[in-house]
């Protein structure tokens, strides 16, 4: 290396890969110019051991365009101070097959500015031990366009702390598939502002141990809009401490399927403010198990429209309770 140093940069971009394959130790002769000049193909044909014996200077110093030489096993062997050494730019040059192959403590070294830099194609490469190894602070760096991208397979990577750290105006960029794969321990990590900005697919896509995991915040959180995306399956499982969680908005929201597929004790978590806010349209849901369990509470408050959109049927099903409550709108 010490004779190729005394060449100019010029010389040795003339030089054959051939010759650099023969370099073992590039850090002891090349001056941070000539490194910048070395194409993909002299790059890729150094040594792991000329690779590794790069100052940081000289790491920065590798032009993008050569960047794509960087062979998997040469990225493999870099160790945490030449992986930290890297530019954003040269990070953003990187393929998915050259991200992958660089270890998940070498990729903990990237900044957050690098992590911002990975293409949404070359992001594919990661694994889910990868960014397992990364800090919070690079989660929150993802822009939107790289959050849309992430597969199930990544997610698994990413801890409570990691999902709290997604910017809550980005969690609608998520796919459903991300959603659905999420667990109760990562589901607890968002942020209320995060649940509310939630779409109705996403809310929809929650397997039901990750919608009981929410604390009842977050269930509050959810969005008029959103609501309407809970499926029968999700409501079905509900805790009675959700359901209490539930505000009157939401309730408001409720289709009759999804009323129906309320459990009697959810039902009847429902207070007289927010039973008055059932819609007409959602009452004919009502089954048979709920009328005879209901309670006064959540029929207290309800108008006469409310009572005459129960069928002949859903009326004589009415318990005993339920009836006395409804008494004075029953005669209307």
């Amino acid at each position: 290396a010490a004779a190729l140093g005394g060449l100019s940069a010029d010389a040795l971009t003339i030089l054959a890969p051939s010759v650099y394959a023969a370099v073992s130790s590039v850090g002891s002769g090349f001056t941070s110019d000539q490194m910048s000049q070395l194409s993909s193909a002299q790059l890729g044909s150094l040594t792991t051991a000329a690779l590794v014996a790069m100052s940081s200077d000289e790491i920065a110093q590798i032009s993008v365009s050569a960047v794509a030489g960087l062979s998997t096993f040469q990225l493999a062997k870099l160790g945490t101070e030449e992986a930290a050494a890297l530019t954003s730019n040269q990070v953003a040059a990187l393929s998915s097959a050259q991200l992958r192959a660089i270890s998940a403590t070498n990729f903990a070294t990237f900044s957050s500015d690098d992590v911002r830099a990975i293409g949404t194609a070359a992001l594919s490469g990661l694994t889910s031990t990868q960014l397992a190894q990364v800090s919070t602070d690079r989660i929150a760096a993802l822009d939107q366009s790289q959050l849309s991208t992430l597969s199930t397979a990544q997610i698994r990577g990413f801890g409570s702390d990691d999902i709290a750290a997604i910017n809550s105006g980005d969690v609608q960029t998520l796919s459903t598939s991300v959603l659905r794969a999420l667990t109760s321990a990562q589901i607890a990590g968002f942020t209320a502002n995060a649940v509310g900005n939630l779409t109705a697919a996403q809310i929809g896509a929650l397997t039901t141990s990750a919608l009981n995991a929410m604390a009842t915040d977050r269930i509050a959180a959810i969005s008029e809009d959103a609501i309407a995306g809970l499926t029968t399956l999700q409501l079905s499982k509900l805790g009675t401490e959700d359901a209490t969680a539930l505000t009157s908005i939401q309730v408001a929201q409720l289709n009759s399927a999804q009323i129906g597929a309320l459990s009697t004790a959810a039902l009847n978590t429902l207070s007289s403010d927010e039973g008055a806010l059932i819609s007409t349209a959602a009452i004919p849901g009502l089954t048979t198990q709920q009328l005879n369990a209901l309670t006064a509470t959540p029929v207290q408050g309800w108008s006469v429209d409310q009572y005459n959109a129960l069928s002949v049927e859903q009326r004589n099903r009415l318990s005993a309770e339920a009836v006395v409550a409804l008494g004075p709108v029953s005669q209307g």
